[in-house]
């Protein structure tokens, strides 16, 4: 994403309209003498979960996964403030909530076993014990009459 780019894209291809961003800018916390103190440079982006072009099943997939972030008013919210300019903040806000999504649209991999399974360590075992039986058939015992 471009810092001058009209647009916000999501992974998918869909496209968060900037229209649909709600900035606040304030006092940022922290060192940065009378110029942190004096300049609104801090920024707040919030986006309202209904206006986000997912389906409804990425919705609700979203308010599970980023449940601490959405406020009672259904809106998601990003705070940055590391930066002194406020624009700055606000391009890092905005990859921060791009980021963000993405994160919580993406699809968790199917798990692997990492290990056999109980029913199949018992058939390795029968299989084990079958083929020392067989071989101990084959041997020679000086008490046997062979």
């Amino acid at each position: 994403m471009a810092d001058d780019d009209p647009e916000l894209r999501l992974r998918s291809g869909a496209v968060i309209p900037r229209r649909a961003l709600r900035m606040s800018a304030g006092t940022a916390s922290g060192p940065g003498g009378q110029h942190v103190n004096r300049s609104n440079t801090a920024v707040e982006l919030r986006v309202r979960l209904d206006d986000l072009p997912i389906s409804p099943a990425e919705r609700v997939l979203l308010r599970d996964r980023l449940a601490r972030r959405i406020g009672r008013d259904g809106d998601l919210r990003v705070e940055a403030s590391s930066e002194r300019s406020q624009l700055r903040n606000r391009r890092s806000a905005e990859r921060r909530l791009l980021a963000l999504v993405d994160a919580a649209l993406a699809v968790d991999p199917e798990r692997e076993p990492t290990r056999p399974s109980r029913s199949a360590r018992a058939r390795a075992r029968a299989d084990r014990e079958r083929a020392q039986a067989r071989r101990a058939g084959r041997r020679w015992s000086p008490d046997t009459d062979g």
